[in-house]
């Protein structure tokens, strides 16, 4: 946890290649703890699907819920650690 600054974010990386810089680009993350300020650090996701032609964006599909599955215990717990 850090010091709130627009500037702190959290990366989404596909076996250790940066896709986007930050996870609360995609719809699925675009709300608190990721879009608060207050987190920074990766995500790598080996199993996400890529848009063909590009390494910058992610395909909506069953890997990206998957994600969005694995990380909803922690984002209850950064919300939870951000609010108290």
């Amino acid at each position: 946890m850090h010091t709130h600054a627009p500037a702190n974010a959290v990366s989404l990386y596909r076996s250790g290649t940066r896709v986007l810089e930050n996870i609360a680009e995609l719809e699925a993350f675009a709300r608190p703890p990721w879009t608060s300020g207050y987190v920074q650090g990766i995500v790598d996701a080996p199993y996400l699907n890529l848009t063909p032609g590009t390494r910058l964006g992610v395909i909506h599909d069953a890997a990206l819920a998957r994600l969005a599955d694995e990380l909803a215990p922690l984002e209850t717990r950064l919300a939870k650690i951000i609010e108290d």
